[in-house]
């Protein structure tokens, strides 16, 4: 299945993607509109937590766009506006549809938050 590699092993927070360079290219993938995005934790012990946002680039407005419906302080944050906490001990393991990919030509995922001891998240759309 195609599939774009979004974050790869962050062990920190991210920066917001601030120009039409950052992010992934996904102008092969956009064409299905729908993509599972998938999150697991490589490594790391203790209280494993991640939280990520999501935005798209628009080339209709030339803009990063966030993604999803949400208060202005929450949106584009995947699992319901809130930390991905541990599925199993020291592991995280996530999925989440996301619908609306044709109106983008990229991706990016912000690590908005991570917790835990030597955390590395990794971060895929699969279409």
């Amino acid at each position: 299945m195609p599939f774009a590699t979004l974050l790869s092993e962050v062990i920190a927070i991210t920066t917001v993607p601030t120009t039409v360079a950052h992010g992934v290219d996904i102008a092969d993938l956009a064409k299905y509109n729908t993509g599972s995005l998938q999150v697991v934790s490589t490594a790391g012990t203790g209280v494993l937590t991640c939280t990520i946002r999501l935005r798209g680039w628009s080339p209709d407005q030339a803009k990063w766009l966030l993604l999803g419906p949400g208060p202005d302080a929450d949106k584009g944050k995947i699992n319901l506006y809130t930390a991905l906490g541990e599925t199993s001990a020291n592991a995280i393991a996530h999925e989440e549809t996301v619908t609306g990919l044709r109106a983008f030509t990229r991706l990016d995922a912000e690590v908005v938050a991570i917790g835990g001891t030597d955390t590395a998240i990794t971060c895929v759309i699969v279409v």
